[in-house]
């Protein structure tokens, strides 16, 4: 949504995760205004929770911003479920806006 409202309006949008302490993640416009929020606690129960399998990270960066020409920034959000089953890293690793996710093995990210 972001990158496609990026592109679309010609102005940046941003992936803002865990917004005024709500766990969670808001997709902001070009103008700064909310056009979409999910908060973990609310549509999922409390399961979703932001956690790295071998630190306390959270995430790279607290912002992900979407370019109108469909680059982007970098960086991940760790998330798990409440009983930490399963690990995932979900964001952005190259310029491009390709949206990636990554497994963890116990080990490494695949």
């Amino acid at each position: 949504m972001a990158k496609i409202g990026a592109v679309k309006e010609n102005r940046p949008w941003t992936v803002n995760f865990n917004q005024n302490s709500i766990r969670g993640y808001n997709i902001k416009d070009g103008s700064g205004k909310v056009v979409n929020a999910v908060d973990f606690g609310a549509k999922y129960n409390q399961e979703i929770q932001y956690k790295f399998p071998t630190s306390s990270v959270e995430y790279d960066s607290a912002t992900l911003t979407f370019n109108p020409n469909g680059t982007s920034t970098s960086g991940f959000a760790y998330m798990s479920n409440k009983t930490k089953s399963g690990y995932y890293k979900i964001g952005l690793s190259f310029p491009n806006g390709s949206i990636i996710l990554h497994k963890w093995d116990d080990s490494q990210w695949k």
